[in-house]
């Protein structure tokens, strides 16, 4: 009976050790159960973020490709290639027209043919020309500085840094046969209590039966309650890997969502793509063709304009050629018509000094009338200037000058 009494106080101490091994391992095996299964959800949801930040680097490397398929084409574009070779052929048929000085002998009030030009339209062409280029060219240097390659490659080296491959631990399977461990200790102190209370009633070979039993169990409960202690660690062990699944987790999600935040703060793709539109629109502008047209205009037409002015310094010259030949002819003519009067005259009078007398005045009175007489009378508009003819050299220059 004193036996009984033991084992049943063994029982009930193994039965509460029992139970404190076990209530722990739940614990354990339920804490780890929400770690495992709130950290699986956000390695999921990395993996997820993973493939959202990979494509954003995808879009900005089409988006380095496509600007420098952009700034190339603007930079070679030929209509806008032209506005500064144009500006510059403008400029020089200019300057042609400052150092061309007017000849004095026209008495003009202007020093040299610039003199004629239109300033206030010149600068408002020029105004409306610098407003284009800068145009241009501010948003070119602005979507260049947004080009920066290296930031690609830095943000596809950060994210191959992270990784995501990796496994979360298996569930523990412990509880069930923790929770056999359990009953196995409880039905033994069942036992050992029932055992108290029908021993005095059994017959001897039932009470050695019993007692056989008994003594076996309690035997058996120090290797159940070892099984339990090394379930507890065992379970104690899976937490750990669990929390060190969980910080694996953590680590990548922190790294993670560091790059996929500076990403979207930086918002490079999106200020590329109004960099971009800026530029396409500025570039793409009615006015770009429309300045190159006026340009070549103003070129032309102050080329033809200084060349004109040459021009008219040899029609000048060739009106006076005109005159002095024309002179020429007059004065022999008048010389001539002198000469033919004066013999002319002289007839006439001889004839009626010979013949005047017979003849009555009443027969044909104009026989006394003078010889025919002509007048040349000079019409002259406008004095011709003597102005200086240029040299063939000059001509020549100017000439080359304007074909190119």
């Amino acid at each position: 009976m004193d036996l009984l009494k033991q084992w049943t106080e063994q029982a009930k101490e193994a039965l509460t050790e029992a139970r404190k091994l076990c209530g722990d391992a739940y614990e354990y095996n339920e804490a780890s159960k929400d770690c495992l299964r709130n950290s699986a959800k956000q390695h999921q949801q990395l993996n997820e973020l993973a493939k959202l930040t990979a494509s954003q680097c995808a879009r900005l490397d089409s988006s380095t490709s496509l600007i420098k398929q952009l700034l190339n084409l603007v930079q070679n574009h030929p209509t806008f290639g032209q506005l500064n070779d144009l500006h510059d052929r403008l400029e020089s048929s200019l300057k042609r027209l400052r150092e061309c000085v007017l000849d004095p002998a026209l008495g003009s009030e202007y020093p040299n043919l610039y003199s004629f030009v239109d300033d206030a339209a010149l600068e408002d062409l020029k105004t409306r020309l610098r407003g284009v280029t800068d145009g241009v060219w501010n948003a070119y240097e602005k979507l260049s500085g947004l080009l920066e390659e290296d930031v690609c490659e830095r943000y596809h080296t950060a994210l191959k840094a992270i990784s995501l491959d990796f496994l979360p631990p298996v569930n523990n399977d412990l509880a069930e046969s923790l929770a056999d461990l359990l009953l196995q200790v409880a039905q033994h102190f069942d036992q050992c209590s029932e055992a108290l209370t029908i021993y005095s009633g059994l017959s001897d070979v039932e009470k050695k039966e019993l007692i056989e039993v008994l003594r076996y169990d309690s035997n058996h409960v120090p290797a159940v309650l070892e099984d339990l202690r090394t379930g507890l660690e065992e379970t104690k062990a899976y937490h750990l890997t669990v929390l060190e699944y969980k910080q694996t987790v953590d680590a990548s999600a922190k790294r993670l969502e560091e790059l996929a935040e500076e990403l979207n703060k930086n918002q490079l793709t999106n200020r590329r793509h109004e960099a971009a539109h800026e530029l396409m629109s500025a570039h793409t502008g009615l006015e770009i063709p429309q300045l190159a047209q006026e340009l070549i205009q103003l070129e032309r037409h102050y080329t033809h304009f200084a060349k004109a002015y040459h021009l008219l310094l040899q029609e000048i010259h060739r009106r006076r050629a005109y005159e002095k030949r024309v002179r020429s002819v007059v004065d022999d003519l008048v010389y001539k018509l002198e000469q033919e009067q004066q013999i002319e005259t002289k007839s006439r009078i001889d004839f009626c000094t010979q013949y005047g007398d017979y003849l009555p005045q009443t027969l044909w009175n104009a026989v006394t009338d003078p010889p025919l007489h002509f007048e040349i009378i000079e019409h002259q508009y406008t004095e011709l200037p003597n102005v200086k003819i240029p040299s063939e050299k000059k001509l020549k220059k100017d000439k080359n000058s304007n074909n190119h």
